[in-house]
């Protein structure tokens, strides 16, 4: 599979920039084990006839050459950097979205979500977690903790990139104000100790805060959340109903086939294999696909091969009926058809369609269906049973207000009492 090449060659090449980059002076049998991965990793993904190719470009693969091949026999440890960066590009830009969205990304969560080593890393880099943790420590009263431990995350990757001191100190008494100040509005309650330590960090001689200003109030707030909420998150309705919900898309996914995805040889020799996740049942799996197989079959003998004495098949296809291929030769224009001068159909007064012709004879006898047919009706009338329920109460509701409205016109066209007077 040419994107599992992708995943092999990021990893090999990791390996290999971790070696190289350990290499010691001196140090011989690293340095040939080096240049023997080296040269494994170019002929097994990067030339021409790459068993495994990642799919470079030949200008790239030259510039990869040069930048594994020194001319004085030292070793690059970013050789393939160039060659890793166009491979993480691939798997980003057309696979990593696909793989966000697929059982095996749900199969992952609920594997991390029962493993019961969740962190608060993890939770804060979930949406969904994050927002269901949320909801839970609103019930508990404190969510105050995990909105300060956000905010100050903000703040401190804010603080890397400010260069104006009075901006770094406005963010930084908005945290303080809110949290730690005798008039908090969501006071964590630290005391006062720790809130004399943040207004010293905040307030400095150099005028800009210190990047430690609220450490160790975070890091009590995280402790809190990880040895109180956490546990207590992890039995409530909100944890259980994520679980739930991962169960039943694993449970009820159905892989359908892939347009954009090549098909393989043994693919395009079985045309009735579908694919369905492990943990369904083998009945499942036989009925749907024997019942695939069967629409593709139907499908392939919608038209037969005709010659001169037999006739052509191909009413499904145009809606002709079956006519002699001999009636009909190449450059023969056909016969026009007689036109009709009488309605075949009205519409009455509740908008309803009513056909004024017989079209009993345009259906074939039961017994002279075939396959296909049957199966074409048997899955229009399971389709369509809901939406002829629908469309009779429509018809109901229509012919009371169109009653409504004829009874409101009738009354108000009545003449007066006092005027007959």
């Amino acid at each position: 599979m040419p994107q599992l090449s992708l995943v092999k060659f990021w990893l090999h090449v990791e390996s290999f920039r971790a070696s190289a980059i350990s290499l010691t002076p001196g140090d011989n049998a690293l340095l040939e084990m080096i240049k023997s991965d080296t040269s494994n990793i170019y002929s097994k993904y990067i030339c021409i006839d790459a068993p495994c190719s990642i799919g470079l470009t030949e200008s790239l693969r030259k510039r990869v050459i040069d930048n594994i091949c020194q001319v004085n026999g030292k070793v690059d440890a970013h050789g393939f950097d160039d060659a890793q960066k166009f491979v993480w590009d691939i798997m980003e830009r057309r696979y990593f979205k696909e793989f966000m969205h697929s059982v095996y990304y749900a199969k992952h969560q609920l594997e991390v979500l029962q493993n019961g080593n969740l962190t608060l890393d993890v939770i804060l880099k979930t949406h969904s977690l994050l927002c269901a943790f949320i909801e839970f420590l609103d019930d508990q009263h404190g969510r105050n903790l995990l909105e300060f431990v956000i905010a100050v995350e903000s703040f401190n990757q804010e603080l890397k990139k400010t260069v104006d001191p009075e901006i770094a100190v406005d963010d930084a008494i908005i945290i303080y104000d809110k949290y730690f100040s005798m008039q908090a509005t969501n006071s964590l309650n630290f005391g006062n100790e720790i809130r004399v330590e943040v207004e010293a960090k905040i307030c400095t001689e150099s005028g800009f805060p210190t990047a430690d200003a609220f450490e160790k109030s975070q890091k009590m707030a995280s402790d809190l959340l990880k040895q109180k909420f956490i546990p207590l998150f992890f039995t409530s309705p909100h944890f259980q109903k994520i679980v739930n919900e991962l169960i039943s898309a694993i449970d009820n996914y159905l892989e359908l086939p892939n347009p954009n995805k090549p098909r393989t040889s043994s693919e395009k020799s079985s045309d009735t294999s579908v694919s369905f996740p492990s943990n369904l049942s083998e009945k499942r799996n036989s009925s749907s696909s024997s019942w695939t197989g069967s629409l593709k079959q139907n499908h392939r003998q919608r038209t037969v091969s005709f010659d001169r004495s037999t006739y052509s098949r191909s009413s499904t296809l145009n809606g002709d009926e079956d006519t002699p291929s001999s009636s009909r030769s190449i450059g023969t224009p056909a016969t026009p058809k007689r036109k009709l001068n009488s309605p075949l159909a009205k519409v009455d007064e509740y908008g309803r369609y009513t056909p004024l012709f017989d079209n009993s004879l345009s259906v074939a006898d039961e017994s002279a269906t075939s396959a296909r047919d049957r199966l074409r009706h048997t899955l229009d009338e399971f389709i369509h049973k809901s939406a002829a329920k629908e469309r009779l109460i429509a018809d109901e509701v229509a012919e009371l207000i169109i009653s409504d409205i004829q009874r409101m016109v009738t009354n108000k066209k009545a003449p007066s009492p006092r005027k007959n007077l």
